[in-house]
């Protein structure tokens, strides 16, 4: 009898954990999930990227490239004259590169994210 009651004891107790722990696990992933889509960003299947219009700057989330990156460069899309170039290899993978083009002209231009293997490239506006 001493040990149906503690079986059944141990089986309760190990459900109310399971219960416990599938619960918490939805609550994080609806948080997630909520977090996700209110992000402003803009997603290529290669990469992530915002631009912020206002402050007149070009955000490259490196994280979600699948490669590294080792050069930026800004062309002009009319002229295809390069405008700006930074090598990049030495940031670390899970950053957020910059790109303030408050002193460009507005116009038509690409930003290439070069690795050792392939270009990536996106088109942009300067407003």
């Amino acid at each position: 009898m001493q040990r149906l009651a503690l079986t059944l004891l141990i089986s309760l107790t190990s459900t109310c954990f399971c219960l416990q722990a599938q619960s918490a696990s939805l609550e994080i992933s609806t948080i997630f999930t909520e977090v996700l889509n209110k992000n402003p960003t803009v997603s290529d299947s290669d990469w992530v990227y915002y631009q912020d219009l206002e402050n007149k700057l070009f955000l490259i989330d490196f994280e979600s490239i699948h490669q590294n990156i080792v050069e930026i460069v800004l062309r002009n899309r009319i002229t295809n004259q390069i405008v700006y170039r930074e090598d990049v290899f030495d940031l670390p993978v899970n950053s957020i590169y910059e790109l303030d083009y408050k002193s460009y002209l507005k116009g038509s231009y690409s930003i290439e994210l070069r690795s050792f293997v392939r270009t990536i490239v996106h088109n942009l506006e300067f407003h």
